[in-house]
């Protein structure tokens, strides 16, 4: 509930880090680049797939209904998921 009502905080110092890395790892499996998904040296690959996902869901849902965030957002997915900042509108 905390982490809802101040959601522009940053739980982690490198959650930023995170979502790019997760956002370039899905849009490298997309592309069939499987050698370029190792981003890290340790064990981040389940973040990965959970945070990527999760970009990707949103470039997706911005595609089908853009505007409805109040983001803006490029409807190219591959463009989205390289945005290095995502806004969280409030």
């Amino acid at each position: 509930m905390l982490r809802t009502l101040a959601i522009t905080a940053s739980l982690n110092t490198d959650e930023g880090l995170w979502m790019y890395r997760g956002s370039q790892f899905i849009k490298r499996l997309r592309q069939g680049d499987f050698t370029r998904t190792f981003l890290k040296h340790h064990a981040e690959v389940p973040n990965m797939w959970l945070s990527g996902s999760s970009m990707w869901l949103n470039c997706w849902l911005h595609k089908l209904f853009n505007g409805f965030f109040g983001a803006a957002l490029p409807s190219d997915i591959s463009t989205c998921l390289d945005i290095q900042k995502f806004a969280i509108p409030l």
